[in-house]
């Protein structure tokens, strides 16, 4: 968030406990968390969700939560 203001992007954080897909905007980076709390951070663009370690993901399991997501677009 810090590195992307400083780039000359607004962003927007949002946390919450029942986060659903649907809500997440475009251009956001997402948190997914698994039953062990580990887990990836991943783009959502164009309303697909890519993660660096494997690419478009289609489907998540029912038990990956989104913890939190971060908005961003240039403000220039």
């Amino acid at each position: 968030m810090f590195y992307l203001n400083s780039k000359g992007y607004k962003t927007r954080l949002v946390q919450g406990v029942d986060i659903t897909l649907d809500e997440i905007p475009n251009d956001s980076v997402v948190r997914f968390q698994y039953p062990n709390e580990k887990g990836p951070f991943v783009l959502k663009r164009n309303n697909k969700f890519y993660d660096p370690n494997i690419g478009e993901v289609l489907k998540y399991k029912y038990d990956h939560v989104v913890t939190h997501w971060l908005q961003f677009h240039n403000q220039h």
